[in-house]
């Protein structure tokens, strides 16, 4: 069940719902559908918390929507997940981490961490805090930042603990699916991709992804051309994963 009532079983006490969200339950909540009695008030409802790495940066995009009695918010990074955190960055030096006090509205924030070296793996947190001094920490996510950009979609979870590749979906499709794969994190820093489709006879007809890329879940969609941009007819088609320590094959067939 992704309600959870706090503190349980007790109906005498204050109660509230959160809705279960993201990386881990342990880890991070959205403050989806809460109710709140009017003596606890909720000082940030958070809709989305992400990481976006680039070429020596890490982007992080977060949006609320409302705010109550919110001075703003610290950042804090730690190269491990579950050791200390330390701050990088807070409303108090800051004018773009500082919050809207109260709000109803949807409310987008950004920060760009440029104190990061390639091919090295960063988990962040991010803390709001009220103007009575209460923090609530959100996260945390992770992202590394490497100098060859792809046209992956990275998804925010846990990093998996081994590679696979997944079945496509919509499986047949028509005109689009997408493919799914995952690269654990083994502590080498990047791993050399190519994720490749072949029509029945085994010829390479497009290339989806080569290059390095960071551990993580990933996915990415392939519209049904080959690299020259040109339509490919109906038929049965194979998508190849491979790198120095994996491969896999999958089939999936396009209808028209």
């Amino acid at each position: 069940d992704n309600n959870t009532e706090f503190p349980p079983g007790n109906s005498s006490s204050k109660v509230f719902t959160v809705t279960n969200y993201g990386i881990d339950a342990s880890d991070y909540f959205a403050w989806n559908d809460a109710s709140f009695s009017e003596d606890l008030p909720l000082p940030v409802e958070l809709t989305s918390f992400t990481a976006k790495a680039g070429d020596s940066q890490v982007m992080l995009n977060w949006q609320t929507a409302s705010e109550s009695n919110n001075m703003g918010f610290e950042v804090l990074r730690s190269q491990e997940k579950e050791t200390a955190y330390e701050l990088i960055d807070s409303y108090q030096n800051n004018s773009a981490l500082q919050g809207s006090g109260n709000s109803s509205e949807a409310r987008n924030y950004s920060f760009v961490d440029r104190s990061v070296f390639n091919g090295t793996l960063y988990w962040y947190k991010l803390v709001d805090v009220d103007m009575n001094g209460i923090r609530t920490e959100h996260g945390p996510i992770y992202a590394m930042p490497h100098a060859k950009n792809t046209d992956l979609d990275p998804l925010q979870g846990d990093l998996p603990k081994g590679f696979a590749l997944r079945q496509n979906y919509p499986n047949p499709f028509n005109p689009s699916t997408t493919i799914s794969f995952d690269i654990p994190d083994m502590k080498t820093g990047l791993f050399n991709v190519d994720l490749s489709i072949y029509n029945i006879n085994g010829k390479k007809i497009k290339s989806l992804v080569h290059g390095a890329v960071t551990p993580g879940i990933f996915r990415v969609e392939w519209n049904a051309t080959d690299d020259n941009n040109r339509k490919v007819p109906s038929g049965i088609y194979f998508y190849h994963l491979r790198s120095a320590e994996f491969s896999a094959t999958c089939k999936m067939i396009l209808a028209k």
